[in-house]
């Protein structure tokens, strides 16, 4: 929804005028600066509506480039893995080819693999190199330390999906292991989402 006046109409206004905003007029700047946050969030999430988490991770990684995926299928990320079959509707629905889903002997040569193709991908493309792991949880992401350990050495660029147990799950479930926490020391950035 676009609304009848705009921060940069008023800044603009201030700025032709030479003047600047009184305290009564720079808090009707911060509350319409806010309802422009609000008003632009919402019509950038609401592409998401009615899609998965799987879904959005995929779209994410269509929309920068991703061409090829090197993993392991686990159980944690099989609604994932579903989003790269060639024959999901997704890709008749979109017209978008299919990233190449490449399956590897164990996480560990999933990792090496995408540090390979990243630093094979030309630097001067359309998008950055990158190298895109995909692991499940628990030992998935216990097999990934030493890959993502030597990336982050030789700075190689690489993004590491790994599915994880249950939020709710107890510290001692089915192939828990504190991911965020193994992964900390040998990443830029280690994070879980906890709700999609």
């Amino acid at each position: 929804t676009k609304l009848p006046v705009s921060i940069s109409d008023i800044s603009a206004t201030y700025t032709s005028s030479g003047g600047s905003p009184s305290e009564e007029n720079e808090e009707e700047l911060f509350k319409l600066a806010a309802i422009e946050a609000r008003a632009s969030t919402a019509a950038y999430m609401a592409q998401y509506v009615n899609q998965s988490g799987a879904s959005i991770i995929y779209s994410k990684l269509q929309e920068h480039g991703v061409t090829c995926v090197n993993g392991f299928s686990g159980g944690a990320v099989l609604p994932l893995l579903d989003e790269f079959h060639y024959d999901h509707p997704r890709h008749a629905r979109t017209g978008n080819k299919a990233i190449r889903w490449i399956t590897n002997s164990n996480e560990g040569s999933s990792g090496y693999i995408a540090e390979g193709y990243a630093k094979s991908m030309p630097i001067d493309g359309e998008f950055k190199p990158v190298g895109v792991v995909v692991a499940t949880s628990g030992p998935g992401v216990t097999n990934l330390i030493t890959p993502l350990q030597d990336a982050m050495c030789d700075g190689v660029p690489m993004v590491v999906l790994c599915g994880q147990a249950a939020t709710t799950a107890p510290s001692d479930a089915f192939q828990q292991a504190p991911a965020v926490d193994l992964c900390t020391p040998c990443t830029k950035w280690s994070y879980q989402i906890k709700s999609a």
